[in-house]
């Protein structure tokens, strides 16, 4: 089952893939924060990602907003 996640960072991070206030809204298989789904996105939208963090916690009920590591998901669907 899919589940419609936004991933929003709140500085310049991951080896200078993403910028600080950058949204992605990502299209994933588990309902818990999912670093290494947000990484595979970002290569296929052409970035490049040269360090990452991981990413902790349980699945999110859609509403539901979690904080890690710099990040803020929200499950959306």
């Amino acid at each position: 089952m899919p589940y419609t996640m936004k991933y929003t960072t709140d500085r310049d991070d991951w080896g200078g893939a993403v910028k600080s206030g950058e949204s992605f809204t990502i299209i994933q298989y588990t309902s818990a924060p999912n670093s290494h789904s947000l990484k595979e996105h970002l290569v296929k939208i052409g970035r490049e990602v040269r360090t990452s963090s991981s990413m902790g916690g349980g699945g999110l009920d859609v509403g539901e907003i979690s904080k890690s590591n710099n990040w803020t998901i929200e499950r959306i669907k």
